[in-house]
């Protein structure tokens, strides 16, 4: 929550909202208020539906601002409040992680707020390394807060080899992911039934999650993506969905 004077609780440092930054309409239901937190956080609190051009709207309309307002030699973070967001369609989804990809200023992205579904499919992403630049899921604003400003004093980030999680919070986990070794070939057997089983158990014509192995399962990155196609396909049968009842809609 932002105080009325303009200054952040959480840091002190002054906030920055224009009036044309506030509840900016993207599309039909789809809107952001931007704000400006000290130099070099970039704040965007989001509601409702975001289809592929509500977000290449918005996504350009916050470069700009950060064009504007921060010095084009310093990098910055953007964190995303998303509260009253609902969704974002797979294209947007898409489009979204692409484009930020390619925002060399942006030392990385924070959510909080977010549902379950969302950190889920976020925690899958980077473990599969689909998201290209450093990503953080906090609780709520205060510790997203804390996070940007930890994060905005270190001066040199590795983008590519370590995410904040294990750089900056626990280096500890680090030695810790890399100490779990695979299994011996003589359990190679069990692992391959073990797939096989969570092949079986997966029912598509639903939305249930399955419980997840352990993490250190040697093939615990092939049941992630697994997982992320089903949650794809099910994003696709949605949107096929909604398509089938407008086009009902429009005939009767």
């Amino acid at each position: 929550m932002i105080e009325k004077d303009r200054i952040c609780p959480v840091t002190g440092l002054p906030i920055i909202q224009k009036p044309e930054w506030e509840n900016v309409q993207f599309g039909k239901e789809y809107k952001i208020t931007f704000s400006l937190i000290g130099n070099n956080i970039l704040l965007l609190q989001i509601s409702g539906y975001a289809s592929l051009e509500d977000v290449k709207k918005a996504l350009a309309f916050s470069e700009n601002i950060a064009i504007e307002m921060i010095p084009i030699n310093e990098n910055y973070i953007l964190i995303e409040g998303l509260a009253k967001s609902t969704n974002i369609s797979r294209e947007a989804r898409k489009y979204f992680i692409n484009h930020l990809t390619h925002r060399k200023r942006i030392l990385g992205l924070i959510f909080y707020n977010t549902s379950s579904l969302l950190k889920f499919n976020i925690n899958l992403g980077k473990k599969l390394n689909l998201l290209k630049f450093n990503v953080e899921i906090s609780e709520n604003y205060t510790e997203a807060l804390i996070y940007a400003t930890k994060v905005l004093t270190y001066k040199e980030i590795d983008n590519k080899k370590s995410s904040w999680g294990e750089s900056l919070l626990d280096p500890a986990n680090l030695e810790k992911k890399k100490s779990n070794i695979a299994a011996k070939n003589k359990q190679n057997q069990i692992y391959v039934e073990d797939l096989l089983i969570h092949l079986n158990s997966i029912n598509w014509k639903n939305n249930d999650k399955k419980e997840h192995l352990d993490n250190n399962h040697p093939f615990s990155a092939v049941f992630n993506a697994i997982d992320l196609i089903k949650w794809e396909f099910e994003d696709l049968l949605e949107d096929h969905k909604k398509a089938n009842k407008k086009i009902k809609l429009q005939l009767d």
